[in-house]
C-alpha cells in the first residue's frame, strides 16, 4: 500500500516562524510521500500557528470553503515605528517619539475606526498579484506598489497591555474575515494615531472553532504522527 492509500485527510499543523507556508507543504509531502497536499490560508514567515492542511485529492478540493473560514489572532504590536512590509521583517521608514501621556484608552478609542465592515489596503509586502506577479516579489525590487482597497470585517478587534519603555508596545487580539490583513491593521492604527506601527509577532489562534491547541507542532513530524492526527472531516 502507497503513502498515498495511507495519508489522506485534514491536518491541523502549529506553524513555526521562520518558514513559510509552502515550506510547510513541502515537509508534508517529502514525509508523507503524497503530491496533493495544500492549505486553507497562508502565514507570513513571521507568523506562527494554525494550518489546515489537506492531504489527498479529495481533501484538497474541499480547501476553497475552508479559506472562507473566520480567523482570530494574537501577538504584539510597536507604536512609533513604521515598517515597509508592516511587520518586523521589514525596513523601519519612519520613528516617532510616542509620549507617556498615551493610554490604552486612546488606542481603544482609535481602533474602533478599524471594527466591523472597513476597506483596507493590503501591504505592498503581500502575496496579492500585480500584473501576473506577486506584490512582494515587485517590491523587493524596488518598485512603487498600489494595491486596491478589499472589503473585509472586523468582528473583534482588542488591544491591551500598553508599554512605555525603549519601545512602546502593546498586545492583540483579532477576529477577522478572510482575507483580512493583520499587519495592515496595526498600521492603520499606528498611523490614526500618529506615530506609526508594526507587527512585531503574530500568531494565529483559531479558524472558526478549530484551536491551534489541537494542532501537531511541526519540529521533527514523522509520519506516524500525522496518520494519528488526521481528520475525515472539519
Amino acid at each position: 500500500m502507497s503513502s498515498f492509500d495511507k495519508v489522506n485527510g485534514f491536518l491541523l499543523v502549529d506553524k513555526p516562524e521562520g518558514i513559510s507556508s509552502f515550506k510547510v507543504v513541502q515537509i508534508l509531502r517529502r514525509v508523507t510521500g503524497v503530491k496533493k497536499i495544500g492549505h486553507s490560508g497562508t502565514l507570513d514567515p513571521l507568523a506562527t500557528g494554525l494550518m489546515i492542511c489537506a492531504i489527498g485529492r479529495h481533501y484538497t478540493r474541499q480547501l476553497e470553503t475552508l479559506m472562507k473560514r473566520n480567523k482570530t489572532y494574537t501577538g504584539t504590536a510597536i507604536l512609533g515605528q513604521s515598517t515597509d512590509s508592516y511587520d518586523a521583517d521589514g525596513t523601519i521608514t519612519k520613528e516617532t517619539e510616542v509620549p507617556k501621556t498615551l493610554s490604552l484608552d486612546d488606542l481603544l478609542e482609535s481602533k474602533t475606526q478599524f471594527e466591523g465592515q472597513i476597506e483596507q489596503v493590503p501591504p505592498a509586502f503581500s502575496a496579492k498579484k500585480v500584473n501576473g506577479k506577486r506584490a512582494y516579489e515587485l517590491a523587493r525590487q524596488g518598485e512603487t506598489i498600489t494595491l486596491e482597497k478589499k472589503a473585509v470585517t472586523v468582528y473583534d478587534y482588542q488591544c491591551r497591555n500598553l508599554r512605555h519603555g525603549t519601545l512602546c508596545e502593546f498586545d492583540y487580539e483579532i477576529s477577522c474575515s478572510k482575507g483580512t490583513y493583520v499587519r495592515s491593521l496595526i498600521h492603520d492604527l499606528g498611523e490614526n494615531l500618529g506615530y506609526g506601527a508594526h507587527v512585531k509577532t503574530l500568531r494565529r489562534t483559531k479558524i472558526e472553532e478549530i484551536s491551534v491547541e489541537d494542532a501537531l507542532p511541526l519540529d521533527n513530524i514523522s509520519l506516524e504522527d500525522i496518520q494519528h492526527n488526521l481528520y475525515a472531516d472539519l
